[in-house]
């Protein structure tokens, strides 16, 4: 193009899926910024006729959906629990055999299945069909190459490739071509290669063959009972068809809200996640979604895919109780805008702000994917927070870990207040006391052993001995310790003082990590063991014994000195004493506190007493600010790449050569980098929206950066400091789970994570 700069600046469009699954400038707030336009008429109408026809038909389990399963395109088996038939779908009789109960080898015969690929230059991705063949007929007469329109159903686009190579150094050409005519976005892509006519192969277990005349065929059961495809149990029933390279494209049919069953627990698992409100709202925006992308993969033979590109889909396999629930009780709802299904987008974990759908995905710049912030008002969180106050735990002096042991042992009634004490821990134990203790903690563990006949129990040998005796693990010593792993299980100094008949026992007991551990690498068996060293060997033996009984859960509620804690199964009631004792864990083990602020949604874990009350709680780890996806593995995470590490990611990409640096242009209203400047020692490039996440590999576009140079200034490292997983665009689903943990509704989740729309049920 005249007058461009010698350094070739270009924006790199990379198609990629928009489906589902860092300090900076301050954003500006949701009301100062400009109002995204409406959507145009047409807009609802994407729905292919065929969808809305079968969505007008649809009974009570939804209309019918087709799924396209991932398998290997050249060889599929299929199975069943029961009998299933092959038929041909026009006619309906047998391809082969009357039915089947043995597995069925499916593969082709006639063209082989191509692997390879053709290599284009998209110039262009644009919404309408009309203005595409309108730039396709310029193309080819200003390139004099074919110039080729194709859906894009990942994006809902049409998209205009101009060329053809099987290489990608034959395009290039093309591409700089393209360029000098005033295209700066148009890059290389692949696709496959289309192969010639193909049809059905069918092989039984005796091996038999038959070489079929169709291209399509309909498997269903012939009974009670689940078809498998490659071991994966599915409803419904199936097509296989050829697709347009040679290759098997295998279709699972069956009612949408059976296809929910599947999909639910797979975006959002209730075993971890076991919150009814949430997997209610993943529910309806999966189901909205479905209704609304009906069709979106017609040309290939199905609607939706089975993987992130769609939404996670894992069939009969992965079905849940909870999730089945939470399907049922929303049955046929979806989200609406002015009366049609929403593109309801979700993510997996949004780092505490979603973003405007247009700054990730151009085509997506719709009124209901607006960002939000995924969280409670301040004041809302601040009146929300149930103080808890300990004493004893908090006052004990000593290390961490041997404080948090007298708090379980405490618990356990093995030992008692006076453990609190520092100074009453740091002296020896008394051969009567050492007796008593483990006394005790027989009758806690269950034990049904004796102390053995003249066994010393206060030495730092003794002690460990004796317990291991009244809870009788000499079975264990004799069966799982060889003398030859002695060596290691017992690397003191002073090794040689053990007695040889004890050497067995204390081999077992060190298995344990019940030995005490003493400086420089000696055990000094004999010597008196203090009392800190008999409370950390109780403790790790409790462990073992699940001793004290402890439960973990979410916060719910509460009020004066009660706590509400759900778990998966049931709700508890928790009277909370005075003096409790309070652990803080962060990741690095727990930390008695004097007080704690708990907030609905925060794990903790509670150990029960003889008399029915908590007597030790632990804030458990993951609490990181109060978001509310606060809780998911990925709310913060960190990477390093070198420049090497970057000109792999980019180069090819975009033709930047070696990277020397990257620069931030724009934030969107989460903090998002929207607008990413590659430089690199072949000139520069711009990444914008989805691309500069997934050209550089990350988690989430949500990041901050920090460039590390070496000699003469070189980059030579560069550390992304992130939060969140996925594109953050739509319903934040870790943020459904915490609104759900502090009381929000289903309905309160989507309408705060999409702007403006309605609920309603359309079947």
């Amino acid at each position: 193009m005249p007058g461009r700069p010698a350094a070739i600046v270009f924006i790199a469009t990379i198609l990629l899926s928009s489906a589902p699954n860092a300090p900076g400038r301050p954003s500006p707030s949701q009301e100062s910024r400009p109002p995204v336009a409406l959507p145009s008429e047409a807009r609802p109408a994407e729905m292919s006729p065929e969808a809305v026809q079968r969505l007008s038909g649809a009974g009570p389990d939804g209309p019918v959906v087709r799924v396209g399963i991932t398998t290997d395109h050249r060889r599929v088996t299929i199975s069943s629990d029961g009998a299933f038939r092959v038929l041909d779908p026009v006619t309906r009789a047998p391809v082969w055999k009357e039915s089947y109960r043995e597995d069925l080898l499916v593969t082709t015969h006639g063209a082989r299945p191509s692997d390879g690929r053709v290599w284009r230059v998209q110039a262009a991705s644009l919404g309408a069909k009309e203005e595409s063949d309108a730039l396709a007929t310029t193309l080819e007469a200003e390139t004099g190459e074919e110039a080729i329109v194709s859906f894009n159903p990942d994006r809902g686009s049409w998209r205009v490739r101009v060329g053809s190579a099987s290489a990608k150094e034959a395009i290039l050409p093309v591409l700089q071509k393209l360029r000098a005519l005033g295209y700066p976005d148009a890059w290389a892509a692949d696709e496959p290669v289309p192969a010639g006519p193909a049809w059905l192969r069918l092989v039984d277990s005796d091996y038999a063959t038959i070489a079929s005349t169709v291209q399509r065929a309909l498997i269903e059961p012939a009974g009670p009972g689940f078809i498998m495809v490659d071991g994966k149990r599915y409803r419904g029933s199936f097509e296989i068809l050829v697709d347009g390279a040679a290759g098997l494209q295998v279709v699972n049919v069956l009612p949408l809200e059976a296809y929910l069953r599947g999909v639910v627990p797979a975006e959002l698992g209730p075993a971890l996640w076991p919150e009814i409100e949430a997997l209610k709202a993943q529910a309806v925006a999966a189901r909205t979604y479905a209704v609304r992308n009906l069709g979106r993969f017609a040309d290939e033979g199905y609607d939706l895919c089975d993987s992130p590109r769609c939404q996670v889909y894992a069939g009969a396999g992965g079905e849940h109780p909870l999730s089945d629930r939470a399907i049922r009780e929303t049955a046929g709802n979806v989200a609406e805008w002015h009366g049609a299904p929403i593109n309801a987008l979700f993510t997996s974990t949004c780092g505490g702000h979603t973003e405007d759908g247009g700054e990730i995905f151009p085509e997506e710049a719709a009124p209901w994917l607006r960002g939000v912030a995924c969280a409670e008002e301040t004041s809302a969180n601040g009146n929300r927070a149930l103080s808890v106050d300990g004493v004893a735990a908090a006052e004990s002096s000593g290390p961490a870990d041997e404080v948090f042991a007298v708090a379980r042992l405490i618990a356990a009634g093995i030992v008692g207040p006076e453990a609190w004490d520092g100074a009453w821990r740091d002296q020896p134990l008394a051969e009567a006391e050492a007796r008593a203790l483990i006394e005790r903690a027989g009758r806690a563990f269950g034990g049904i052993g004796a102390v053995a006949e003249g066994r010393t129990a206060a030495s730092r040998l003794g002690f460990p001995l004796a317990l291991a005796d009244r809870l009788d693990w000499a079975g264990e010593a004799k069966a799982l310790v060889q003398p030859r792993d002695l060596a290691v299980l017992l690397p003191f100094t002073d090794a040689e003082a053990i007695p040889a008949s004890d050497r067995l026992g204390a081999g077992a007991a060190a298995s344990r990590e019940l030995l005490p551990r003493a400086p420089g690498g000696a055990l000094r068996p004999s010597d008196p063991l203090e009392r800190a060293e008999a409370v950390l060997i109780l403790d790790r033996a409790a462990t073992a014994a699940g001793v004290p009984e402890c439960v973990e859960g979410t916060v719910a509620g509460g009020s004066g000195r009660k706590i509400q804690l759900r778990r998966s199964d049931r709700e508890l009631l928790l009277a909370v004493p005075r003096g409790l004792a309070l652990f803080l864990d962060q990741g690095r083990g727990p930390v008695a506190h004097q007080r704690l602020a708990l907030y609905p949604g925060d794990r903790i874990r509670t150990c029960i007493g003889s008399g029915g009350e908590a007597t030790t709680l632990v804030l458990l780890p993951g609490r990181k600010g109060l978001s509310d996806d606060r809780w998911s593995p990925t709310w913060s995470w960190q990477t390093a790449m070198t420049d090497a590490d970057l000109s792999e990611k980019l180069s090819d990409r975009l033709g930047t050569g070696r990277v020397t640096d990257l620069i931030v242009l724009r934030r969107g209203v989460s903090g998002r980098v929207v607008a990413l400047k590659v430089v690199g020692e072949r000139g520069e490039a711009m990444l914008t929206g989805f691309n500069v996440r997934s050209a550089l590999g990350l988690k989430e576009s949500l990041f901050a950066l920090d460039r590390q140079r070496g000699p003469g200034g070189r980059l030579s490292r560069v550390v992304f400091s992130g939060k969140g997983w996925g594109h953050g665009v739509g319903m934040c689903q870790m943020g459904a789970y915490g609104m759900a943990a502090r009381g929000a509704s289903w309905r309160d989740i989507l309408k705060h994570y999409y702007t403006g729309i309605d609920l309603a049920r359309i079947y």
